[in-house]
């Protein structure tokens, strides 16, 4: 009797396994939605009414996060690629660090817009929830899980495209200068056509482990980006 290789398409689809990963990462979401809509700090970002202040306690923290998930998307294209498993992920995997590469550096140009001090936040170390999230994502990598790179991935996508609206209502209150939100209109532009393609190359994942890796590394980043949009993470700490 032939065992289905991890990553490969079984004679009947999987249909059940693919629907039951999307509908936990449905699941996820929902509650990352809920988290930030009950936090006053986060919900007054979306709705438009954050400070400058307020709005650098945000980037500071997403320029370690969203350069290191340009290099996880990377890794995790090449590791699939190595392994010969889910194809269609290894090459969007590529595409997206392509598409990421250099988002960081947005963050720079908004915080200097803002009068923020970059120097001293190149030179601080990563926060306790920030290598957290860093180690969890790069243990998955390279324990033999690049798939799981998925949640992250799905969630941080669907997110940006949910709030899309955010820069919108920030334009329209004027609290924050347009020439210090690069990152934010970079991410409002391109996130939706990003969720389907998330949702088209979603792997038919065979192996329990690699459902439930990829379960935990979207918990993990529900649980940091939660407390990064609440404004409770500072670099260094």
């Amino acid at each position: 009797m032939k065992t289905a290789k991890p990553g490969a398409k079984s004679a009947h689809g999987n249909v059940g396994v693919k629907s039951d990963l999307i509908g936990q990462m449905k699941r996820v979401l929902t509650g990352l939605f809920r988290d930030l809509d009950r936090d006053p700090f986060s919900r007054r970002f979306f709705d438009g009414d954050a400070t400058i202040p307020e709005y650098k306690r945000i980037l500071r923290p997403l320029y370690q996060t969203t350069r290191h998930n340009t290099a996880f998307l990377r890794t995790a294209g090449e590791k699939l690629a190595t392994l010969n498993r889910y194809p269609a992920l290894a090459r969007l995997y590529a595409r997206k660090a392509a598409e990421e590469e250099g988002h960081e550096e947005l963050i720079l140009k908004d915080l200097a817009e803002l009068g923020d001090d970059v120097e001293s936040l190149l030179r601080c170390a990563p926060s306790r929830a920030e290598l957290a999230y860093f180690g969890f994502n790069d243990f998955a990598i390279e324990s033999g899980h690049p798939e799981a790179f998925y949640g992250p991935s799905y969630l941080l996508e669907a997110l940006a495209m949910s709030r899309a609206t955010t820069v919108e209502r920030i334009l329209a209150r004027g609290l924050l200068p347009r020439r210090a939100l690069s990152f934010l209109l970079v991410h409002a532009a391109a996130d939706v056509g990003h969720v389907k393609e998330l949702d088209d190359a979603l792997p038919e994942i065979v192996e329990p482990a690699d459902v439930e890796m990829t379960v935990l590394l979207a918990e993990t980043t529900r649980a940091v980006y939660r407390e990064i949009l609440s404004g409770n993470i500072v670099p260094g700490t």
